[in-house]
């Protein structure tokens, strides 16, 4: 099944979709279990729809944040993942991927074990895509699509620091994934997800919980 996504005719739209969007299925969860679990990636994106999400979601005390993926470094780091997203929501109650070990492989398995530590149903993750149409930090050529690790995988050979990834296992067992992209670059390349075996491609299996929002 093709990859189609909604256009919005601005990247303010589309944002405003996406958090009204987030803040509905949270309720939903909430409502039906008591909790809900979010997994969030980084990128520049997110430091525009989390502030709307947390405009319209206010009950931060029973969501359990959770990381797509991260660059191997301190939480203080201007590239750290979890150090923003920390920032933006300082209210929230926050997990990371990144640990104590001197590298990704050397701290795969802790992070593996607080992933499988996760209570199911695990609900939504927002993803980004890059211009490449990798998602989280399973890049072209690096064999992470196909790696069966059922919770994270090391990304030693990342651009410019190695990263820890959730798995193409793990992302797949969210109830919803929702895709964010802006740019023509990116409509492209998700229109060439299957002729081209880009990453991306991987969310075809999950198509019937998969909404993809896109705005120049």
């Amino acid at each position: 099944m093709p990859l189609t996504p909604r256009r919005f005719v601005s990247r303010q739209e589309m944002l405003e979709a996406v958090a009204q969007r987030s803040a509905a299925l949270m309720e939903e969860a909430v409502a039906a279990r008591g909790r809900v679990m979010l997994a969030l990636s980084g990128g520049n994106t997110p430091r525009f729809y989390l502030p709307m999400l947390g405009a319209r979601f206010q009950r931060w005390d029973v969501v359990d944040v959770r990381l797509i993926d991260d660059r191997w470094v301190c939480s203080h780091h201007a590239d750290s993942n979890e150090g923003m997203l920390r920032q933006l929501l300082p209210q929230a109650r926050l997990s990371g991927l990144v640990n104590d070990a001197e590298g990704p492989l050397a701290g795969l398995a802790e992070a593996s074990a607080s992933m499988a530590a996760c209570p199911e149903p695990w609900d939504i993750a927002l993803l980004g895509m890059g211009g490449d149409g990798h998602i989280a930090s399973l890049f072209p050529g690096t064999g992470t699509i196909e790696d069966p690790a059922p919770y994270c995988v090391a990304v030693p050979e990342a651009p410019l620091h190695p990263r820890i990834s959730l798995s193409a296992a793990a992302l797949l067992r969210f109830q919803h994934l929702l895709l964010i992209l802006t740019g023509e670059d990116k409509l492209d390349a998700l229109a060439r997800a299957e002729r081209d075996a880009l990453p991306v491609r991987l969310l075809t299996q999950a198509s019937e919980r998969l909404e993809i929002f896109w705005s120049p």
